[in-house]
């Protein structure tokens, strides 16, 4: 593996650490909501070219686990965001 690949790898699974993260914090953030939103989509895009090109079974639901994570991440993270606030 080159080092292009190894950094793809790891911002990979940043992206998903960090979609976890905000699925499970109660701390709100419009930043990890649109990480969460693109790893969404992402791996959304994996899961129809998974099942389309070679119709494997569990990459397709494997990419669609993370999809929903993603999604679920995404609109906890900024649909509070604004709301989170106290004013004085």
């Amino acid at each position: 593996m080159n080092f292009e690949g190894i950094a793809l790898f790891l911002a990979a699974i940043g992206a998903l650490c960090v979609a976890i993260w905000g699925h499970l914090s109660k701390q709100r953030s419009a930043f990890v909501g649109v990480i969460a939103a693109a790893l969404a989509v992402l791996a959304a895009c994996g899961a129809w070219y998974a099942w389309t090109e070679s119709q494997s079974m569990p990459w397709t639901v494997g990419y669609g686990v993370v999809a929903v994570i993603g999604v679920t991440s995404a609109m906890r993270q900024c649909v509070g965001c604004r709301s989170s606030r106290k004013d004085p």
